[in-house]
């Protein structure tokens, strides 16, 4: 086991499992400090989120810690909008959006008048 700071063990994290996984993280533990067991369970939610063989990996190199796991709210609201764009431009309304994705019709109008980068 190697030795973390603590604004390092989540880019640790991220290194170890990838990206798609620490997206998977962020969706179910996003707020909260995970500790990482020194053996895992079926039950434990490295093991529901990553799988067993990656989460039994997470813990021999991170067993121990409690790893703060970030939201990434940005990075999803990005995404979102990113979905919402190519819907609008197949022919979805800005009304239909708002109620797919529970929003107003005006935050809508907003995202969908927002120039892209």
């Amino acid at each position: 086991m190697r030795p973390f700071t603590r604004a390092g063990e989540f880019e640790a994290l991220s290194e170890t499992i990838g990206e798609a996984h620490i997206l998977t993280l962020s969706q179910h533990l996003g707020g909260v400090r995970l500790y990482i067991p020194a053996k895992l369970s079926t039950g434990h939610v490295l093991s529901v989120c990553l799988g067993t063989e990656l989460g039994a990996q997470v813990c021999a190199e991170f067993a121990g810690l409690g790893i703060d796991i970030p939201r990434l709210t940005a990075y999803h609201r990005e995404k979102r909008n990113v979905k919402i764009i190519a819907e609008f431009d197949a022919g979805m309304s800005s009304r239909a959006l708002a109620l797919k994705y529970q929003m107003t019709e005006r935050n809508m109008r907003k995202i969908l008048n927002k120039p892209m980068k």
